[in-house]
């Protein structure tokens, strides 16, 4: 494959694909102000439609999850924590959606840190739920397994598109 930039320096592109990458992202970086830098990357190294991405999959699970365990919270709960929590639930995988439609990868990781704050939020909720023993020990170490899980699949996610600089 011939990659060509803005300036008509033509490259080949040959051997594996993180030389491909490579030659892709100077491209990208050449194209600065020429078209969004995200779309030249779509489908390389980021993933802008967040239906694809793990993390997002994960989190919304996490929604359905912390749904059906607050459904079970006395009704006086309502509108307090059973709502607190349901709100932080949805806000992890609703900041990593919106970080998907964001221009660069550097806004892209502020919503990831906002979506690693709420996983953060559903944790400490959860554990005032067992404490006025709206759950019990078993669902709250089934519960802290998956968060633990989805923090450690976005601290991950936020490392890799650190790595892209400001693509």
């Amino acid at each position: 494959m011939r990659i060509e930039d803005s300036h008509g320096n033509r490259q080949q592109a040959t051997g594996n694909r993180q030389q491909a990458t490579g030659l892709l992202r100077a491209v990208a970086r050449d194209l600065v102000g020429k078209v969004n830098k995200c779309e030249v990357l779509c489908g390389v190294n980021m993933v802008r439609d967040f239906k694809e991405l793990d993390i997002w999959n994960k989190s919304f699970e996490l929604v359905g999850e912390v749904y059906g365990v607050v459904s079970d919270f006395p009704r006086e709960e309502i509108y307090g924590l059973s709502q607190q929590l349901k709100r932080a639930a949805v806000s992890v995988s609703s900041n990593i959606t919106e970080g998907c439609g964001r221009r660069t990868s550097k806004d892209f990781v502020g919503f990831l840190y906002m979506a690693f704050g709420s996983v953060r939020e559903v944790e400490c909720q959860l554990m005032i739920a067992k404490k006025l023993g709206y759950i019990n020990d078993m669902e709250l170490k089934r519960l802290m397994v998956e968060l633990n899980k989805l923090a450690g699949m976005l601290m991950k996610f936020i490392r890799h598109v650190s790595t892209l600089g400001n693509i």
